[in-house]
C-alpha cells in the first residue's frame, strides 16, 4: 500500500487511501514482491486487507493499476534493486 499519513488509530479522519502500482499480470510487476490483481488468489489476498481497513473506516479506497514493462523483474528496493535475470530465482 502506498504511504498514507494516517495511522491505524486515525483512519476515522482519513479522507481516502489507495493501493499503488498494482500489477495486472505477474510478469508486469516491478519486483516479485509487488502487489497484484491478476487472479482469484491475488484478489482474495487484497480482500483480507480491505476487510481489515473497513473495520476502522468507510473511507474511499483506490487502486492504481500498473505494468512495469521493461523495468520488470527486479530485486526489492530495500535489497538494493537491480535486475533479476529470467533464469535466476524470482526472475522472469
Amino acid at each position: 500500500m502506498a504511504y498514507n499519513p494516517c495511522r491505524p488509530n486515525e483512519f476515522d479522519r482519513c479522507r481516502a487511501t489507495y493501493f499503488r502500482s498494482d500489477a495486472v499480470n505477474p510478469k508486469g510487476r516491478v519486483s516479485y514482491a509487488n502487489l497484484g490483481l491478476w487472479d482469484d488468489r491475488t484478489q482474495a489476498a487484497l480482500d483480507k486487507t480491505l476487510t481489515a481497513i473497513r473495520q476502522y473506516s468507510p473511507m474511499p479506497i483506490g487502486v492504481q493499476l500498473a505494468h512495469a514493462g521493461r523495468k520488470a523483474s527486479t530485486k526489492k528496493p530495500w535489497d538494493g534493486g537491480g535486475s533479476i535475470a529470467p533464469d535466476q530465482l524470482n526472475g522472469w
